[in-house]
């Protein structure tokens, strides 16, 4: 409000409509914002506007999301390019949008082809840490298998890793770090949601881990490989 302030202290205009300027950041609101609205003003253009907003408030009752449904007069875009209205959309556990949009009648024919368009963004940050917050994003299955390797057993674990690829396993391929012990790689695996870790100790044989249950076996490579 001090900006507008500022900036409008600096224009010729009447009071009046300095006023309605300064009233702008206030215009938030249901239904009873737009009746306000139209009360400041006898432009007829803004009256179509605020209209139109009232046909398209009536539009969304009747889809039954009024109660989901707010105006905000002062909000303003940084892109120059839209026609229309601008909206956003917001749910609970995170401050910012986890939608943006608006009409844009003119930005199409910029690339060859004339016609009107209204459009919107994702915001996929904003929406999975909505989700997330919400206790909504469900707990992804253990998929992954992690082959752990000491770097003399790279070729076999190479050819390990190709073939539970041809047969659609996810695999991640890590070479082992003597400064990290099994029990790291364990709880890294717990972490990362990694159903369970292959790790080659000889050129021959496997130690195998399931992750959920903290079980370990040994198995010979060749079976793998079958």
């Amino acid at each position: 409000m001090f900006g507008i302030e500022e900036i409008v202290e600096t224009k010729h205009i009447t009071e009046e409509l300095k006023n309605i300027f300064m009233k702008l950041p206030e215009l938030f609101g249901t239904l009873d914002v737009l009746v306000l609205a139209k009360g400041l003003t006898a432009t007829h253009r803004a009256l179509k506007a605020i209209e139109r907003l009232e046909n398209l408030y009536q539009l969304m009752t009747e889809y039954g999301y009024e109660n989901y449904v707010s105006f905000d007069l002062g909000m303003l875009s940084q892109y120059n390019y839209y026609t229309g209205i601008i909206f956003k959309a917001y749910t609970y556990g995170t401050g910012d949008a986890v939608a943006t949009g608006g009409r844009y009648d003119n930005l199409v024919g910029q690339f060859g082809k004339e016609a009107p368009a209204i459009g919107l963004v994702i915001v996929i940050d904003q929406l999975m840490l909505a989700l997330s917050r919400q206790k909504l994003l469900k707990e992804p299955e253990a998929q992954d298998t992690l082959i752990l390797y000491l770097s003399t057993y790279r070729k076999q674990a190479i050819e390990l890793a190709n073939h539970f690829r041809k047969d659609g396993v996810n695999t991640i391929l890590q070479k082992s770090n003597g400064e990290i012990n099994m029990e790291d790689y364990f709880s890294y695996a717990k972490r990362m949601n990694i159903g369970g870790i292959l790790y080659l100790e000889n050129d021959t044989e496997i130690k195998v881990i399931e992750t959920a249950t903290g079980n370990i076996q040994t198995a010979q490579v060749s079976e793998f490989l079958q």
